[in-house]
């Protein structure tokens, strides 16, 4: 049965203009208008040292130089929410439930932000984040921040929203794992349906650890099997949230070695603009943990929208 609706979430802010796309981006997610949106952003405040310079005569030239610095971001940062805010608002989302959160940076950003979601009264159903903000380096894929945010928060699916427009077609990377269907569950959350296109698709390795020891080809043919019958149940889940489930395409891709890659290759191939996956699964063959596919994604797919469901 389908589970209720995405209620809740955090969309984490730095004042950059990917920060806009990252909300443009949202707000194109038509099946979230009636949720509860929290722009949330972490402010860089002076440092409390700069007090103990206030107090020296030669220096209070420049205290004040850096309350007055520290003014001006604000207003900065509060007009780019409110710009942010409007546009949730001009695509019809809830003005009542759009709300502007600046928190005053305490620990760090990343940790702040986890903190956030990991405190909160009523949990978090997702959080919607950028690879990459303002203090971005050539060359980089994925910013700190992001990268500390994907290893540290784990109790709500993350969103990166990449440089694809959402084109409505959403490739799901799929196991035999629970947390499998919890990504299948969590796509046909934030879409229900609505005119989006959905593939399912597995990677079985041929190399390597994934096939060892005698019977191994009897182990592959099992496997597979089961996967043929968690793509059915994946399709009627879908179908459950407005899906054709006629129209979902389901692929077991073998002879790849790397999973990430072939899941990115079949995403160009196919034009899937948003690739979904759940952050750790378990294979019925070796064991094997696919909680860094998930960061491979993110490198390899680097303009791609990822979601990562835990």
């Amino acid at each position: 049965m389908p589970d209720k609706p995405i209620e809740k979430i955090l969309v984490a802010l730095d004042g950059s203009d990917r920060s806009v796309r990252t909300v443009k981006y949202l707000a194109g997610l038509t099946a979230l208008v009636n949720a509860e949106v929290r722009l949330f952003h972490v402010f860089r405040k002076v440092p409390e040292s700069h007090y103990d310079l206030a107090r020296e005569p030669a220096a209070i030239h420049i205290s004040g130089q850096l309350l007055g610095w520290e003014q001006h971001q604000r207003q900065l940062i509060e007009k780019h929410m409110e710009r942010c805010r409007r546009i949730l608002i001009t695509a019809n989302f809830d003005p009542e439930r759009v709300k502007t959160v600046i928190h005053d940076r305490q620990h760090g950003v990343a940790r702040d932000l986890i903190a956030t979601v990991a405190n909160a009264r009523k949990p978090y159903d997702a959080v919607i984040i950028r690879r990459r903000g303002m203090g971005r380096l050539a060359g980089v894929v994925i910013g700190s921040v992001a990268f500390k945010v994907l290893d540290g928060l784990h109790m709500a699916p993350l969103v990166f929203a990449g440089r694809k427009p959402d084109n409505k077609k959403i490739l799901i990377g799929m196991d035999l794992s629970e947390n499998a269907m919890r990504a299948v569950d969590f796509v046909g959350r934030m879409t229900q349906g609505r005119g989006y296109t959905a593939a399912l698709a597995v990677v079985v390795r041929r190399n390597g650890a994934a096939v060892v020891g005698e019977g191994a080809e009897t182990d592959v043919k099992a496997y597979e099997n089961a996967l043929e019958s968690a793509f059915e149940k994946a399709r009627n889940l879908l179908a459950a949230y407005g899906y054709d489930g006629e129209k979902i395409d389901s692929r077991i891709i073998r002879n790849k070695p790397s999973r990430a890659g072939a899941l990115v290759e079949f995403a160009e191939a196919d034009n899937y603009n948003t690739i979904v996956v759940g952050r750790k699964g378990v294979t019925n063959l070796d064991d094997f943990l696919i909680g860094r596919v998930s960061h491979k994604i993110l490198h390899v797919g680097r303009k791609h929208n990822v979601w990562i469901v835990n």
